[in-house]
């Protein structure tokens, strides 16, 4: 959980809209925050729902909420964030990136081919499995997403009071 991340970003908010002071404690993953859970070592974490599912499955931990806009098709009894009454205004997302000098057909190469793994069968069931949703989008939908995430960041970041020294939105 470093400085700026998605977990710190969350943990500052939560402290700050629900008047608590939880502390966060550094894992090296889901893996051992999951078994921290099931030991009683922590009360909660956060973090993919992919490292959650078998021990929730076997009853051993409770999922409360899923950080995404819908509701996981895994688990369509579990609340989103916004449901539970966490109205974080972000979520965690993965996104595929080239250097700024890269040729535009390059780009559009590698965007087409991530855009037809997404569809085949085999791999799709893999993310399944990770409860990880596909959003597949081209390049110019996802540079707009980003400029919107921007200002989402910038806020949380400025909430967080933990400055901005490694995050330059230009």
């Amino acid at each position: 959980m470093g400085q700026g991340s998605y977990p710190e970003l969350f943990l500052k908010w939560i402290n700050k809209h629900w008047g608590v002071s939880m502390v966060g404690i550094p894992y090296r993953g889901g893996a051992p925050i999951a078994q921290a859970l099931v030991a009683g070592d922590i009360h909660i974490g956060e973090m993919g729902l992919g490292n959650f599912l078998g021990l929730a499955g076997e009853g051993k931990l409770k999922i409360i909420a899923v950080s995404t806009e819908e509701r996981s098709p895994l688990l369509p009894d579990v609340p989103t964030f916004r449901e539970a009454g966490i109205p974080f205004p972000a979520s965690s997302w993965w996104g595929l990136a080239a250097p700024r000098a890269t040729p535009a057909p390059v780009i559009r190469k590698v965007s087409g081919l991530f855009s037809d793994l997404m569809q085949e069968p085999k791999f799709a069931a893999v993310l399944h499995r990770q409860a990880v949703m596909p959003a597949a989008q081209g390049p110019d939908a996802f540079l707009a997403f980003i400029g919107s995430y921007r200002q989402t960041a910038k806020e949380l970041i400025d909430l967080a009071g933990t400055g901005r020294s490694s995050y330059r939105p230009e």
